[in-house]
């Protein structure tokens, strides 16, 4: 019996007709394009059968599929890497920070057609592909099938505790390529640990007609890595909301919930309550942490390269280009130590400055987008392939900082560094050669970031801004038990001079202890300067960006310039000279607070507003390399992110990550989120500078 008519089961359709369905499977950048061999696509006819097979050559074959309509779900392929399990010093929140992509992740079906149709068939909502997938007929004679999808995301993984090398594979680079050439690379900031991808919502969950006669776990499919928009995200709150008989609804722009089976009912303040429940909705289908951030803003970034002025749904999905996440070991244990966090990124930006060496070298477009401590990781980059002697100069379109947790004067140069040394209290607070790489420099700041310094308003949330933000008592812990610098010492010849001033140790044989370690302060301090000298000798002899060892927590410089290292070389010897007690210092406002205001116009911002800097502050503060930047090269530019009303400047964003905290309408008590995408993603970032100096994808 052939396989094209075998007979039916007993509680199966009447219909006889089967057939042999090829399904040829390529995303939409190319034809050529194929889906990866390994992928499972299983098909399903319209009795809810299953007809698993896997890719090969771009090709899965199902045989005896029943005529009629067909629908298939995407699982599994080779996974991108393997669980870290070494042991190190670093301290993570993470055990292992590999990235958890498989094969079939991110190929989202946008289109599909039987090769004797004229048109495709595109799907209305591709979120909802396993809630209401699209599908094709197919018959006896009819049964190839073409399916075009959505390209996989690109994730560049900078994290410390995974076992890839290789950060950018040419399969991703020719992905870029055949995406019109133009790269743009998002890095989140800190405290972020990588988290976990979202998944497609099932047709129960957005209450929709059931699809499948057998239920598929949604656990086990693709993972879409594809932003949920407002319309479905609202629809999954509808429906929890439908099924505890309550009734979502606002007074006075503010929300409020009726539950109908109660006997009373009255509207009861539901703000905190749905935030809550958004923020396990995001967990499920948007992801957690990096994992959810980077998808987040590529979805905002494609709706506002399609040309939409104002906040709607996006329907330009045979153009949707992925971005370039990049993620970086910024979520450390303890959480509050913010120092540890910039020395991984300065580390994570040695990194990310090898990756821009390659997109430039393949003659790639680059623009960069940061956000809070993201700029020091992007910075660091630009640190080291501006000490190149210019091969890399005005090599990359755009940098964007956004909200950036790094000081007002982070790309100010070299001139007067012994001034500048002031607030710069560990050699790592300036970047002097990396506004020679971006041609444009773009800072988005806020002065209602409450995370970067005080704020104004008390109903955001942001309880930090209260107390005068995080970011300026970054260095009061140097004295405490969280100092860093001790993590990157551990077991080597400095660390033991350290033990051996403070630490009284027996040994069995004390001779082979003094041969190695000083003895005296005045021999530890002459043994520290040799040990940096000789490791910047050997790295300014290296042609390339080399591997550090005791200079690594300084890893936003490729060489290390005189002044640099004899700053370099006091902080690290007072630091073991003081048992790693450094002591507290100070620091200049974070340009993502200030902007321009104390660098460029010499004002204070006060409880009064702003006022101009008395003359000898102006010395101090003002800087006149940032000032010709932004004045004369014209190569630096900054938004307050606010909009002017008849009342004044409204400061649209309200907290340090305000592009995710009040995205949602049910929450957004301040209505501030269109405003963020309004001026902010569409009119900034995206016209102003993405399109004006270079592109985003094929639009």
């Amino acid at each position: 019996m052939i396989a094209s008519h075998q007979p039916e089961q007993i509680d199966s359709p009447t219909n006889m007709c089967r057939t042999n369905v090829t399904i040829y499977h390529c995303d939409t950048l190319n034809k050529y394009r194929k889906l990866p061999d390994g992928i499972v696509v299983t098909v399903f006819d319209s009795s809810g059968k299953a007809y698993p097979a896997k890719i090969k050559s771009g090709e899965s074959e199902h045989n005896g599929v029943l005529c009629g309509e067909i629908s298939w779900q995407l699982s599994g392929g080779e996974a991108v890497s393997s669980t870290y399990t070494k042991k190190d010093n670093r301290r993570l929140t993470e055990q292992s920070e590999h990235t958890p992509f498989k094969a079939s992740d991110g190929y989202v079906l946008i289109k599909a057609r039987n090769q004797s149709d004229d048109e495709f068939t595109t799907s209305k909502e591709p979120l909802k592909q396993l809630a209401d997938p699209l599908k094709v007929q197919v018959s006896f004679t009819e049964n190839k099938v073409e399916a075009v999808y959505l390209p996989p995301p690109i994730l560049v993984n900078l994290r410390l505790r995974q076992n890839e090398t290789t950060y950018l594979n040419e399969r991703q680079i020719q992905q870029i390529i055949d995406d019109g050439g133009y790269a743009t690379l998002f890095i989140h900031g800190y405290s972020v640990p990588l988290g976990h991808m979202g998944r497609f919502a099932t047709d129960e969950e957005l209450g929709e007609q059931v699809q499948y006669r057998y239920r598929l776990n949604s656990e086990d499919i693709q993972r879409p890595f594809l932003h949920q928009h407002e319309k479905l995200m609202k629809r999954l709150s509808d429906v929890i909301s439908e099924k505890q008989g309550e009734v979502i609804g606002t007074i006075n722009g503010e929300p409020y919930a009726i539950n109908l089976k109660k006997f009373q009912q009255r509207p009861v303040y539901a703000k905190y309550y749905l935030t809550n429940r958004y923020e396990k909705l995001e967990d499920t289908y948007n992801g957690f942490k990096a994992l959810a951030w980077i998808p987040n803003v590529e979805y905002y970034l494609n709706l506002a390269a399609s040309g939409k002025d104002e906040l709607s749904d996006f329907d330009q999905w045979e153009n949707y280009s992925r971005i370039v996440g990049v993620t970086w070991s910024g979520s450390v244990d303890p959480d509050m130590n913010f120092f540890r966090a910039e020395m991984y990124a300065n580390e994570s930006g040695r990194r990310l400055a090898g990756v821009l060496k390659q997109l430039i070298d393949k003659g790639i477009r680059i623009n960069i987008i940061t956000h809070s401590l993201g700029a020091r990781v992007a910075l660091s980059a630009m640190n080291v392939l501006g000490d190149f002697d210019g091969e890399y100069d005005d090599k990359i379109d755009n940098l964007i900082m956004w909200e950036a947790a790094v000081a007002d004067n982070a790309i100010t140069n070299f001139e007067n560094y012994e001034k500048k040394k002031t607030y710069n209290p560990v050699a790592m607070e300036i970047f002097p050669y990396a506004y020679k790489v971006p041609k444009h420099i773009t800072v988005l700041y806020s002065q209602e970031d409450g995370v970067l310094d005080k704020d104004k308003k008390n109903a955001d949330d942001e309880f930090l801004g209260i107390l005068g933000g995080a970011y300026p008592k970054k260095y009061w812990s140097i004295g405490g038990p969280k100092w860093a610098f001790e993590d990157y010492y551990q077991g080597t010849e400095i660390g033991q001079f350290c033990e051996s001033i403070h630490n009284t140790v027996l040994f069995d044989n004390p001779y082979d202890l003094h041969r190695k370690l000083p003895k005296s302060v005045a021999n530890c301090r002459y043994r520290i300067r040799e040990l940096l000298e000789q490791e910047a000798q050997q790295v300014a002899a290296h042609g390339e960006i080399a591997e550090l060892n005791y200079l690594k927590p300084w890893s936003h410089f490729r060489r290390f310039p005189k002044e640099v290292l004899e700053h370099i070389i006091e902080v690290l010897t007072d630091n073991v000279v003081s048992n790693w007690q450094g002591k507290g210092s100070k620091v200049r406002a974070a340009l993502g607070h200030q902007g321009e205001r104390q660098t460029v116009n010499g004002e204070f911002t006060t409880r009064f507003g702003l006022v101009e800097m008395s003359e000898t502050n102006k010395k101090e503060f003002m800087d006149k390399f940032i000032k010709d930047l932004f004045k004369k090269a014209k190569k630096l530019d900054y938004f307050g992110q606010w909009e002017d009303r008849e009342d004044g400047r409204f400061y649209y964003f309200i907290s340090h990550s305000a592009m995710r905290e009040w995205e949602w309408k049910d929450i957004d008590v301040h209505l501030v989120f269109p405003l963020v995408y309004k001026y902010s993603y569409r009119e900034w970032i995206m016209k102003r500078k993405i399109q004006e100096h270079s592109k985003f994808g094929r639009y």
